[in-house]
Order: structure tokens, then sequence, then C-alpha cells
């Protein structure tokens, strides 16, 4: 039976090591980036027209919201409070009785 964490098959000298990591840096090294994909091959070229072009054609399908909402109705609109009781303190021009705050319904009650 072999022993499950033997790593007597595993080359550990420092030497292995390096000529690994030169390894890896050199195929590192040779492959560009994406960019530079993009720039010299002529298939790249074409993915990236296609991509920009079809961003384009979304954007123009996108419908546009109205303009009719004044920003300061939109942004009042957001920050009202949606409780009953900070309603009830900002739309009054007075503060509201406590048993309105306590008891709605009992203020509600004729």
């Amino acid at each position: 039976m072999t022993d499950l964490f033997d790593t007597t098959a595993i080359q550990d000298d420092p030497e292995h090591w390096d000529t690994l990591a030169a390894r890896i840096t050199s195929h590192v090294a040779q492959r560009g980036s994406t960019l530079d994909w993009l720039a010299h091959s002529r298939a790249g070229f074409f993915a990236a027209c296609f991509a920009v072009a079809a961003s384009l054609a979304f954007l123009m399908s996108v419908p546009r919201p109205p303009s009719t909402l004044n920003a300061s109705v939109a942004w009042t609109t957001a920050l009202t409070p949606a409780d009953d009781v900070a309603k009830a303190m900002l739309e009054r021009q007075a503060p509201p009785a406590i048993e309105s705050l306590l008891f709605p319904q009992r203020s509600e009650a004729p």
C-alpha cells in the first residue's frame, strides 16, 4: 500500500525550481497582452470592431427615460421616509399629537 502523503517522487532541489521558474517567466514574456493581440492580429482587430459596434447598437436601442421629472422632485421622492412616524413629522406644519404617533388607528377613527 502506498503512502498517501509520499513526496519522494517530487524533485525538491533548488536547481529544479529555478529551471521551472525560468520556464514559466520565459513563457509569460513570450505571450503578449490582449491589447497586443488586438493590435497585431487581423482577427483581433475585427473582433474589437465588432464589440464596439455591438455596444454602440445596444446603447442606441435602450429607451431613454422621460425627462419630464425634475431633479429636485426626484430627490424629494427618493429621500422621503417610508415609515408613518417620519411622514407624520415631516408632512404637517405643527408637530403631531403623541396619541396619533402611538395609536394610529385611533387618530383615523371618527
